[in-house]
């Protein structure tokens, strides 16, 4: 069984036709790396690889616990 996920590109969709066109989707998650040929078979690596990069950029915006 396949599993489908709504990528909404901008509100409204407003972004979707020029992502189709280009052969992209946006996800926000990374804006500043290009994730192309970089997603692995195994999602395991590209957690231990990411994970840290989106940490480290989202800091701020995580609530800490003490």
């Amino acid at each position: 069984m396949k599993n489908y996920y709504r990528i909404m590109l901008g509100r409204g969709s407003i972004y979707a036709e020029e992502a189709h066109e280009g052969n992209y989707i946006g996800a926000g998650w990374f804006p500043d790396i290009d994730l192309t040929n970089k997603l692995p078979d195994n999602w395991r690596e590209f957690n231990r690889k990411y994970i840290p990069v989106y940490l480290e950029q989202n800091s701020d915006n995580l609530q800490k616990s003490y």
